[in-house]
């Protein structure tokens, strides 16, 4: 499997012109954080900070913006996001964490978090 990061790069939409340089590890980084974005922005709108998704759901949207392949991709990939947190500018992230209703229902939370700078 991918680092996970890198599934994250694979949904980047930036413009590479020819005008413009960096190293390559520079590229990752926008790289990553511009697929980032985009899960998040699909997951939770422009201003949302939380929402709550079913496995099929969250393989929906990871399938939609371009980070795997496939939706049985998304599938197996959502249980290892859980506990990580993806970075989309320098002091926020999202993260990702299991949850479960009174039933024992298991869905995954994706929140954004707000690093303090001093």
């Amino acid at each position: 499997m991918e680092k996970l990061e890198a599934l994250f790069a694979n949904a980047a939409k930036i413009n590479q012109s020819k005008d413009v340089f960096f190293t390559p590890k520079e590229w990752d980084s926008k790289r990553e954080y511009n697929g980032v974005k985009r899960f998040k922005r699909a997951a939770l709108g422009l201003c949302g900070d939380s929402t709550v998704k079913t496995l099929d759901q969250m393989a929906q949207l990871l399938y939609k913006t371009g980070v795997v392949s496939s939706i049985k991709e998304g599938e197996e990939i959502v249980p290892n996001l859980v506990g990580k947190s993806f970075y989309y500018c320098d002091y926020r992230s999202i993260e990702f964490s299991q949850v479960e209703n009174a039933t024992g229902q298991k869905a995954y939370k994706i929140y954004v978090r707000w690093d303090i700078i001093d």
